[in-house]
């Protein structure tokens, strides 16, 4: 195996079941005999036990649909679920915009979004909000120049790389703006950061929808105040910017139409058929899934490009 395929495997460090299970359904198809397995890669936190919970039952649930076993491998970090796509180790994936875009990028149009998932109030984008702790002074970005900002990845799109974009369209440097970057490891522990005072502010997804008591319909906060990890008087939006086509789930081209086609009416009948799994795939309340082309992605690929340009002309 290559070093980047050891990669790949070293971040899948935890699989919701070692081993597929035997699948019984009947169902029959053509293109079962070049797919025996479903492989779906998601990076969920370790704090997010309903999550974890909701999935028990989604391999399950895909077999009766598709009559092959599923497994659901989770990666530590959004590049995890990149290495392992383009290394063969999985075969779908549940990602954000920016990580669609490494992932299609790094293959070389070898992957393609077939869904994404609505909103509730019908629409099918995210933001990426900026955010302070709730007795912070500061109002609006331009209150954190010279401050510590905490980014959640180098490959989430809210947590790092539409932010980014916007501040360099508006002429902020977000390399000089700031007087401190930080990389938090992730969406949930950059909150931590900004709530603990090791960040001045933070970056991180948000549907800006619904109660804000509740963390709104979806995001980050949401995922946090269900867990009782956060109350949302803790914390202060002060800037947003999107909207962002929400992440998609993705899976590799090369496999055969049949199957895709099945794995796609799976996944939009699954609000209704098994929606516990479902509220775990959507992180929140969400009506359904919606289709998507590469072509809702190609903003993203450009914004990816060109900071991945900018890092190595620095």
């Amino acid at each position: 195996m290559t070093r980047f395929g050891l990669a790949a495997m070293a971040a899948l460090t935890l699989a919701f079941g070692s081993a597929a299970q035997a699948c019984t359904s009947t169902v029959k198809a053509d293109w079962q005999a070049q797919v025996k397995e479903a492989r779906f890669g998601l990076t969920t936190p370790e704090t997010n036990t309903t999550a974890r919970t909701g999935f028990g039952t989604f391999t399950d649930y895909i077999c009766s649909k598709l009559g092959i076993p599923a497994r659901v491998f989770n990666a530590s970090d959004y590049n995890g679920v990149a290495q392992a796509m383009n290394a063969g180790q999985i075969d779908i994936a549940l990602v954000g915009p920016s990580n669609y875009a490494q992932m299609w990028m790094q293959s070389k149009g070898g992957v393609m979004p077939i869904l994404t998932n609505l909103e509730v109030d019908g629409s099918k984008g995210y933001f990426s909000v900026l955010y302070v702790k709730s007795t912070s002074p500061a109002q609006k970005l331009e209150d954190l120049k010279g401050k510590t900002i905490a980014y959640a990845d180098v490959n989430s799109t809210s947590g790092y790389l539409f932010p980014r974009a916007f501040m360099r369209a508006q002429g902020i440097d977000p390399d000089k703006f700031f007087g401190k970057t930080i990389f938090a490891g992730g969406h949930e522990q950059g909150v931590v950061a900004v709530v603990g005072g090791q960040a001045d502010a933070g970056v991180t997804w948000s549907s800006l929808v619904g109660e804000h008591a509740t963390g709104y319909s979806r995001g980050i906060f949401r995922r946090l105040v269900e867990q009782k990890l956060l109350k949302m008087e803790d914390v202060r939006v002060i800037g947003k910017f999107g909207p962002i086509v929400n992440g998609p789930v993705v899976v590799r081209s090369s496999l055969p139409q049949g199957f895709r086609d099945a794995l796609t009416k799976a996944l939009v009948e699954l609000p209704k058929e098994n929606p516990a799994a479902f509220r775990a795939l959507a992180s929140g309340e969400s009506p359904g899934f919606a289709a998507v082309t590469h072509a809702d992605y190609e903003a993203i690929v450009k914004m990816r490009q060109a900071e991945d340009q900018a890092r190595r002309n620095r």
